[in-house]
């Protein structure tokens, strides 16, 4: 690729993130996908902007690579599609909304999907390796570009009618990002600091272009003549790059409030680009949109999302982040839009002590109560009361069913914040040790500033609400151990073969007979002079209809272990697991 210098006129400033607009407003609807998305790709997300469904590079548990497909107009998951790669994670992909079909480019090959059959219909062996991919559906042909094992970087094109090659030619430099003007019809090869044009319908090369940065994705805008960029500077600046798609040049560079970018898309009948990465200061991701004609901040929303791509809808404007969720790592697509709360309701006014009870958006009713200290310019105040369990800390363990919620707010506030939630008569057994976890730093942190028995509330003091997750939990039991007969690890008890066992333990009062993890208790064969195991765990036989009791007198539980004769002359391990995590294990030797 011969490389041309031009001038990087540069009319953008820095635009820093204030803390009070880390938010989430424009949240339309938040659609759990079961497989992961693949993380090191910001080419992994696309969109058929004819039917709005969305469709995503994926991993099932057992590591093959997938594309799931979300119904965006639905808020719905619609289904996965399985590619059969263990461990060989896809590139790119890239859709033909026309054609019906989608193209995931990897390691020597394109796979072609069929969107209406659900399918993969056809295999194209390209022989090019980190492969990028893009589709011009007017004239329905697919390019493919890589690098070959004999280090060539070409592109190639496929007939999407007949799913041949019909020409090939090479560029010269790595292409990170491809992009389609789909009007002009002409190919945008994007690599590091330079970018090539290319005639899409005759692979004619067109211009060079001198773009300074690296790009991590990009977005055509055909009607108003632009390619943008995002991407780092050789300063390690992260930018938004404006090119004049007719002169091929540089002509505008905004500074963004990002790190990493995870992705690029444009409303383009508003004139707003989104970006998608991650947030140098609270090491987060946030979406920036940005007006394309002032290149001015419009507004930022935070994300409880790690977000892995990236694509926003030409037609509904609206945009889809797909990641894992920041504390229960449950993938999700999270589909956002400027109109979702575009008139806030102005649930937090400015002054002191302003509470305010926030409706929750999964049940449609005011359970929380959060008091600001100050609030210096009203907004919106935010609470979602979230269902299933998140990890719970050291030493604690969730209410059933778990009490977890996450707030956020668009008001500007100084000073401390108090955060009341109520709990269920039931839902914890120890009421008087339920304390408030904040999650902060990656782990849970005690926040408890009083607790009402009585009206069952419990209420929590932070400094901030910027991604906050709060999490109500009790404390786990006060496991005491093995107590007699049964010594602990690591004396050897002996006992008779096939006799019955009592194993006996304290949890500091009466925590119910539902205490053992799924599959406790258990025990396994062991060397009786080394102590290393010989074989599996395996769950254990309570002796006749005897179990688990209790007895209030001596605050004792007693599980009767029930042996087995033939496990005469040797030497056993014992343990159990309890739903609070607490776990204990116990050497037994038999005799005949």
């Amino acid at each position: 690729m011969c490389v041309r210098f031009v001038l990087l006129l540069v009319l953008g400033v820095s635009l820093p993130l204030p803390p009070s607009v880390l938010a989430q407003p424009g949240i339309v609807t938040q659609v759990e996908t079961g497989l992961e998305p693949l993380l090191q790709t910001a080419n992994g997300v696309a969109i058929d902007s004819t039917t709005e469904r969305v469709y995503l590079l994926t991993r099932d548990l057992d590591g093959f690579s997938a594309v799931t497909v979300v119904d965006g107009a639905a808020g719905s998951l619609v289904g996965h599609v399985l590619l059969g790669d263990l461990f060989d994670d896809p590139d790119a992909l890239a859709v033909n909304g026309p054609a019906h079909r989608v193209y995931v480019a990897s390691d020597e090959r394109l796979t072609v999907i069929d969107t209406e059959a659900g399918a993969v219909v056809a295999t194209i062996e390209t022989g090019l390796w980190e492969s990028n991919v893009a589709v011009d559906p007017v004239l329905n042909r697919v390019y493919v570009s890589g690098r070959t094992a004999q280090g060539n970087v070409p592109v190639i094109i496929i007939d999407s009618a007949t799913d041949e090659i019909v020409d090939e030619f090479d560029v010269g430099t790595d292409p990170l990002v491809m992009r389609i003007d789909t009007e002009r019809h002409v190919l945008f090869v994007i690599g590091n600091y330079a970018a090539s044009a290319i005639d899409g319908a005759s692979g004619a090369f067109l211009a060079d272009i001198y773009t300074g940065i690296a790009p991590q994705s990009a977005v055509v805008d055909s009607a108003g003549r632009r390619l943008y960029l995002a991407g780092t500077t050789f300063a390690d600046e992260v930018v938004l790059q404006g090119i004049d798609t007719d002169s091929n040049a540089v002509i505008d560079q905004t500074p963004l409030p990002l790190m990493v970018i995870k992705g690029l898309g444009a409303s383009l009948d508003r004139g707003h680009a989104y970006v998608a990465g991650l947030h140098p200061d609270f090491d987060s991701t946030a979406l920036v949109v940005l007006d394309l004609q002032s290149r001015s901040v419009v507004s930022v929303f935070g994300s409880e999302t790690e977000v892995a791509g990236l694509a926003v809808s030409p037609v509904t404007g609206r945009a889809y982040l797909a990641g894992l969720a920041r504390v229960t790592t449950v993938p999700r697509v999270t589909i956002m839009h400027e109109d979702a709360n575009s008139e806030p309701s102005g649930n937090t006014p400015a002054g002191e002590n302003v509470t305010v009870e926030p409706v929750d958006s999964n049940t449609g009713l005011a359970l929380i109560s959060i008091t600001f200290s100050m609030v210096d310019a009203a907004g919106d105040t935010f609470a979602v009361v979230m269902s299933g369990a998140t990890p719970q800390p050291p030493g604690y363990r969730h209410g059933t069913p778990p009490l977890w919620a996450q707030l956020s707010t668009t008001a500007r506030y100084s000073g401390p914040v108090t955060i009341c939630m109520p709990w269920r008569e039931g839902q914890f057994e120890q009421e008087s040790t339920i304390r408030v976890m904040r999650w902060e730093g990656g782990s849970w942190v005690d926040r408890t500033l009083s607790r009402d028995e009585g009206e069952n509330r419990i209420c929590a003091r932070a400094e901030s609400l910027e991604y906050s997750a709060f999490l109500v939990v009790e404390a786990g039991f006060q496991f005491s151990g093995f107590l007699a007969p049964v010594e602990p690890v690591p004396v050897r008890n002996v006992v008779k073969a096939g006799a019955a066992v009592p194993i006996r333990f304290s949890l500091g009062g009466y925590r119910g007979l539902d205490i053992f993890r799924d599959g406790a208790p258990i025990s396994s064969q062991m060397q009786c002079d080394t102590l290393a195991p010989i074989a599996a765990f395996t769950a254990t036989a309570s002796a006749g209809q005897s179990g688990l009791s209790y007895d209030s007198q001596t605050d004792t539980y007693t599980y009767i272990w029930k042996t087995e004769k033939g496990w005469a002359n040797s030497c056993r391990r014992f343990g159990i697991t309890l739903t609070d995590g607490s776990s204990a294990q116990a050497y037994f030797s038999f005799t005949r």
